[in-house]
């Protein structure tokens, strides 16, 4: 007697594991010990990010934010609706796979933003958080990502354009993030490497 729900347990598994193949695009997965990643913003200001296992912080316009894993999730930098709970949302992804949630699932295809360009989008959860992932379903692609940090507010939109080879690892050559109806910042990264 087939089990409830298995056909669609199953078809969602292969959707998943195709639409997970278009990170190999980023050839080497990242260092499970974390990243330093560093650029300007559109204005000029420069900026240092770290994305550990244990913490998440980001250097600019003279502020240091910080979004540590054994805290709440927390609108870091404030404003941003968590940027930092968005970026190690993206580290998890990138090292672990299904693995870094208590859920990764297919959920279909829709436009994003509104626009011309179709994506795939895989949502994921661990605690209260809630992450839309969005590939894009000509070429496959890392679109971008939305992270809910609780349910009815607004989230971290992360737009990702380009991705590039920086001393060994993949990481994208610029994010643009927005919360609401604002940009909060185009980052423009120049230098990205594992943490030892």
């Amino acid at each position: 007697m087939p089990k409830a729900g298995f056909a669609n347990y199953y078809f969602n598994k292969l959707e998943l594991t195709r639409v997970l193949h278009g990170l190999e695009s980023w050839a080497e997965r990242p260092s499970r010990s974390g990243w330093s990643i560093s650029g300007r913003t559109a204005t000029g200001a420069p900026f240092d990010c770290v994305l550990a296992d244990t913490y998440a912080s980001l250097e600019t316009g003279g502020k240091t934010y910080l979004q540590q894993s054994d805290q709440e999730p927390q609108d870091e930098p404030t404003g941003t609706g968590g940027l930092l709970v968005a970026l190690t949302q993206l580290r998890l992804l990138l090292t672990q796979r299904e693995k870094g949630f208590t859920a990764l699932v297919y959920f279909g295809t829709e436009p994003l933003d509104g626009g011309k360009e179709t994506v795939d989008v895989l949502v994921s959860a661990l605690g209260s958080v809630e992450t839309r992932w969005y590939f894009n379903a000509a070429t496959g692609a890392l679109a971008g990502f939305d992270t809910t940090l609780l349910e009815d507010t607004d989230p971290c939109e992360v737009r990702v354009r380009d991705v590039a080879a920086f001393d060994g690892i993949h990481f994208p050559a610029e994010l643009l993030v927005r919360h609401g109806d604002t940009d909060y910042a185009l980052f423009h990264v120049t230098h990205a490497k594992e943490r030892k």
